[in-house]
């Protein structure tokens, strides 16, 4: 982002805010950017732990099903639960990380 602006001949608060700022107005705009990006950090740290919650709620809910058929009938294999959580479990991975995680091809 850094060399970007270097590029361009503009600040990064500039590049964050889309436009020219002024030096009466630089300090509220730098403010203003980095309370955005705090809010946008914090967002993201609640979609996170929603994200572990719900993977909890969901393992301690289907794990015990899972243990107890497998245990009073051991001959039944066509109970997929065991499927049923590998599906999401995968689900909530593969959502999580299409959306926090940036893949930097070199």
């Amino acid at each position: 982002m850094v060399e970007l602006c270097g590029i361009l001949g503009i600040t990064v608060n500039e590049l964050l805010s889309g436009e020219r700022i002024s030096m009466e107005h630089y300090q509220k705009k730098a403010e203003k950017n980095l309370i955005e990006l705090q809010e946008k950090k914090e967002k993201a740290r609640k979609a996170l732990n929603r994200v572990e919650l719900i993977w909890t709620i969901a393992a301690v809910l289907l794990a015990p099903v899972h243990f107890m058929i497998n245990y009073y009938y051991p001959q039944n294999n066509g109970t997929g639960i065991g499927l049923l959580i590998l599906l999401i479990g995968l689900f909530l991975f593969t959502g999580y990380f299409l959306r926090y995680y940036e893949l930097r091809l070199k």
